[in-house]
């Protein structure tokens, strides 16, 4: 019935009846509806595009989170606990060795470049290279950048930066709440151990925790422009640097998450300052930092020996971490359930040896099996949490009322580890089976809108504080821009979908001496041919026109045959495993995206 109705009626159903209900949503439509897939950097004549938060996040909020939120941290003692029982030590390059994915990562091979022109380049582990090597170069009249000999400006006709970071990209995310001309990517891979023990883990791995192994967080510094017109863009003459790597022992890092606070300003310009990290280990463990370190213009290498907060259920372990406020984090658990702590009931008490993990205000199974994600409605809503499990249900749960206020939603036939918030449309994206992008509106949660489709699985969506553009990363190496916004509002919205780039990954060819049946060489036919590149070999091409995507057409889904519905298996190194927006205002247009082959790409798409 909700999708069938007026848009008036559409609007009360899904957004509420009360007018600081229904204002946001106008607001929020009148500025973003006519920008179908990627976002403006700036406002136009008419008051439309560009960026800005979410209406339901307002400055008044902003301003008693930035102040009142972090007084625990600054007043009441919150930071002097950090620093007291936050055991680190900085280290050595040398040291740091065997800490970093790219340690033990190879070289990755791969043709960039116009579609008809593409060409090999090769980038060795922790390094990176500039799109625009690939590209032809446009000229343009100049304007005091440096000229070729006919007094022309050469421009690249894209730019971007691509790294190889070694291994499986696990998390890829901005760090929060930098309003300066210097922005921070946090990423890391997936980090095994080098000598595999088969039968050291009996049960199952992903409900049992891992050993100590090192592992590594990678900290990149870029920098904006402040050339007049190109405020906010990212500085492609100015070449990214690793700032800090934070290095520990407690097994691959499976997922980590800024605070969303607004933070303050403080006095002391010497230290750069990113704030608080809570993060899932593969020791099961859920832990919160406090990354905070010496300006340096060269790389610097932190080990982090004991954490300040580290927790982890009983008979489980975490898989997932959310924040709700500067004070509460939430983490979903292998057993179905979920824990919300409170980070003041800990750090702001003396430090008792032994006395335990510390112990979660609430703690409750939401699920039959194991939980593969969960998101928080932060910021408008920071109680409301969802959780995807492996039972093929999400469950969204109201911190206030537990007991009484929880829905399941439409059940899927299997889990879906995508999911994100969307404050501006007041939703909850996630996928199902057949690669569509699902809504689930927090008032209408048992009713599935659709408002994407991928051509193949979707394995991690990413949404932004500062527009409502969503990306979703897809097993087949597409990442794919889209306004989600305009169809929850108006369901007979044309749903537009851009293409940012594509990765595929291929094996390396096989070698004659390695095939021991092939026929001898006099008995073929036709001359054998050879792979003019015999290592693994990783494409991405670029270049896709925005297309109009229907849900159900005359020819039916697109994983269908004959009326048989399929899915096709990608190789594990094709498929983007993460993708994500900056959240601050300025730089809502950069991009990242990590690939399964340790791919990471950076670009600003405004």
């Amino acid at each position: 019935m909700y999708h069938n109705t007026g848009k008036d009626t559409r609007i009360l159903n899904l957004f509420g009846p009360a007018k600081e209900d229904v204002l946001p949503a106008i607001t929020a439509r009148d500025k973003w509806h006519d920008e179908p897939t990627l976002p403006s950097r700036k406002v136009d004549v008419y008051g439309q595009g560009g960026m800005a938060y979410s209406p339901y996040y307002t400055d008044q909020v902003r301003e008693h989170e930035a102040t009142m939120g972090w007084g625990w941290y600054y007043e009441k003692g919150g930071k002097d606990s950090f620093s007291e029982r936050q055991q680190s030590a900085f280290l050595s390059s040398t040291q740091a060795a065997h800490y970093l994915s790219s340690t033990d990562g190879i070289d990755r091979d791969v043709l960039l470049g116009p579609f008809n022109n593409q060409k090999v380049f090769n980038i060795a582990p922790g390094n990176f290279m500039n799109l625009s090597e690939a590209w032809p170069k446009e000229k343009s009249p100049t304007n005091g950048n440096p000229t070729d000999a006919n007094g022309e400006q050469s421009q690249a006709v894209r730019q971007g930066w691509l790294f190889n970071i070694g291994a499986k990209v696990q998390c890829v995310e901005w760090v929060t709440q930098h309003t300066g001309t210097t922005q921070y990517l946090s990423m890391a891979a997936l980090q095994r151990p080098n000598f595999p023990k088969p039968r050291e883990h009996a049960k199952a791995p992903a409900f049992t925790p891992q050993p100590p192994t090192p592992a590594s967080i990678q900290i990149w510094r870029f920098e904006a422009s402040e050339a007049p017109g190109q405020e906010g863009t990212i500085d492609y003459s100015k070449r990214p640097h690793l700032d800090l790597v934070v290095c520990t022992d407690w097994g691959t890092v499976r997922q980590f998450k800024w605070c969303p606070l607004p933070k303050r300003q403080e006095a002391n310009e010497d230290k750069v300052n990113l704030g608080l990290l809570a993060g899932v280990w593969g020791d099961g463990k859920m832990r919160v930092l406090d990354i905070r370190y010496p300006k340096s213009t060269s790389t610097q290498y932190i080990h982090i020996k004991q954490a300040a907060f580290e927790t982890r259920p009983p008979d489980a372990i975490c898989t997932s971490v959310t924040w709700l406020s500067g004070e509460h984090i939430a983490a979903a658990n292998t057993d179905g359930s979920i824990a919300v702590w409170d980070l003041t009931k800990t750090l702001l008490k003396p430090q008792i040896p032994g006395s335990g993990h510390p112990r979660p205000w609430y703690y409750h199974c939401v699920h039959s099996s194991y939980i593969l994600t969960l998101a928080a409605a932060y910021p408008s809503h920071p109680y409301l949490i969802a959780t995807s499990s492996m039972d093929g249900y999400l469950r969204l749960t109201d911190l206030r009322a537990p007991a009484h206020d929880s829905v399941f939603s439409q059940r899927s036939r299997t889990g879906s580890a995508a999911l994100a918030w969307h404050d501006i449309s007041q939703s909850f994206l996630t996928s199902d089976e057949n690669y569509t992008l699902l809504a689930l509106s927090v008032r209408r949660f048992h009713v599935n809108m659709s408002v994407g489709r991928g051509n193949s699985n979707i394995t991690h969506v990413a949404t932004s504080p500062v527009h409502p553009f969503a990306m979703l990363g897809c097993t087949d190496g597409m990442v794919i821009a889209t306004n989600p916004m305009r169809k929850v509002l108006v369901a007979k919205a044309e749903m537009w979908h851009q293409t940012w780039f594509a990765h595929e990954w291929r094996r390396g060819t096989a070698s004659a001496a390695d095939d021991q049946h092939a026929p001898p060489q006099a008995s073929l036919a036709h001359p054998v041919k050879r792979a003019r590149h015999a290592a693994p070999l990783s494409r991405v091409t670029d270049g896709y026109k925005p297309e109009i995507y229907k849900l159900w057409v005359e020819q039916g889904l697109p994983n269908q045959y004959e009326g048989v519905v399929y899915n096709t298996i990608h190789e594990e190194e094709t498929a983007t495993t993460q993708v994500c927006w900056n959240p601050n205002l300025r730089f809502g247009g950069w991009a990242a995206a990590g690939m399964g082959d340790g791919l990471v790409r950076v670009e600003d798409l405004a």
